[in-house]
């Protein structure tokens, strides 16, 4: 699990770190903090729906932070969850994002349900990179 909760950056919302090798990565494990800030255990969560992801920002950190905004829109609006596939960064006069994303009605029958993430805040949002690895911290809004 590349990711990791953070207890001392925000009170009452939730603080997130993930890690990995690649820009993709790092974007893909935070959807997968999210989805484990929402459910118990999101392993339970079958591919079964798909959605096409696409998002555009001028920098890293907005394209993370609009690709999770995206999945929470989907989340609310569609009464889905879903899990990050085949991600795609495109850097050209900033940066596109494209995945495949699949997942499973809201059941909560099936699984256990958390917090409900409102949102990804601006607050601490940070892409870096050092030493070929590539590191985000963010906060949800829950």
């Amino acid at each position: 699990m590349p990711f990791e909760f953070l207890e001392d950056i925000a009170t009452a919302d939730v603080a997130l770190r993930v890690w990995g090798t690649t820009r993709e990565e790092i974007l893909a494990e935070a959807a997968e903090g999210l989805l484990a800030v929402m459910v118990d255990n999101p392993e339970a969560i079958e591919e079964i729906e798909y959605r096409e992801v696409l998002v555009s920002a001028k920098s890293l950190e907005m394209l993370l932070f609009e690709s999770l905004q995206q999945l929470i829109y989907l989340k609310d609006a569609d009464e889905i969850f879903l899990r990050i596939r085949n991600l795609v960064i495109k850097e050209n006069h900033g940066f596109s994002m494209k995945a495949d994303a699949y997942g499973e009605r809201i059941n909560p029958d099936k699984y256990h349900l958390n917090v409900d993430v409102k949102a990804v805040t601006l607050h601490r949002l940070q892409v870096k990179e050092s030493r070929g690895s590539w590191e985000a911290t963010l906060v949800f809004d829950i």
